[in-house]
């Protein structure tokens, strides 16, 4: 998994390693989406809007401190990629 916008825009931009899904905070920043949908968009990684905040991203994930994207590159035992094609706004 990679968290934070900067390393999930350079993920998607040399497309390494590769990404199966990728989740935004709905509190992200317009500019920031923008930048997410458009490379997701491109790439057809599908994208799922987290229905909350950031620090809710945070703590779903497991983590201390807020979250505004992450990318799924490895989807283990979980069922993210389940929930995220069904849930999601681009595929």
């Amino acid at each position: 998994t990679l968290l934070g916008y900067n390393s999930v825009v350079r993920a998607l931009k040399r497309s390494t390693p590769k990404i199966k899904a990728v989740i935004l905070a709905e509190n992200t920043p317009e500019d920031k989406k923008k930048t997410i949908v458009y490379y997701a968009r491109l790439l057809k990684v599908p994208l799922l809007i987290y229905p909350s905040s950031s620090i809710e991203l945070g703590r779903a994930y497991g983590r201390p401190h807020l979250i505004s994207t992450l990318a799924i590159v490895d989807e283990g035992d979980s069922s993210i990629l389940k929930m995220v094609e069904e849930d999601t706004i681009e595929k």
